[in-house]
């Protein structure tokens, strides 16, 4: 939120927020005597439909979009039933659906579970702006059926 203090994001894979293993994603605010760190107290909440799992995976990254504020990976290891890797913007307030997130990732097959892993890498395109590697351990090849991949998310292609 800009205001100086560091602030932190928590992922609750089996929280019920949004249904029976929804997941969340709680956000709170850093200030001068430091974090209340109980749900009830979150400055903002990012749930998901239940089986979703969202907060499998979450990672607070640089400032994305220029704007001075921090931003956040939220994961759904189930999102859409194959996995999503979702981006949110920040200052984040209030309830926010995985759904609705600024950029939102998600594999054409079933069960590759995108967004398990994150990575801020520099700036490979050139851009100004963060690229990303971001995992899916069930992604599969010809030979094999999970090997898992890793792919570089380049921001201009975002």
């Amino acid at each position: 939120d800009d205001d100086g203090y560091d602030d932190i994001i928590v992922g609750a894979a089996y929280d019920s927020a949004g249904g029976t293993n929804s997941g969340a994603a709680y956000v709170f605010n850093g200030s001068a005597t430091g974090f209340t760190t109980t749900k009830s107290a979150a400055d903002a909440i990012v749930v998901g439909g239940s089986g979703d799992y969202v907060g499998f995976e979450v990672a607070a990254i640089e400032d994305y979009n220029g704007d001075g504020n921090g931003d956040a990976w939220v994961s759904a290891y189930y999102g859409n039933t194959n996995g999503a890797a979702t981006m949110f913007l920040g200052p984040m307030s209030g309830t926010q659906n995985i759904n609705d997130a600024f950029i939102y990732i998600d594999s054409n097959y079933q069960a590759r579970h995108i967004g398990s892993a994150y990575a801020e890498v520099d700036d490979v395109d050139g851009d100004g702006r963060p690229d990303f590697w971001i995992g899916a351990p069930g992604e599969s090849s010809s030979s094999a059926s999970t090997v898992g991949k890793i792919f570089l998310f380049e921001s201009t292609n975002l």
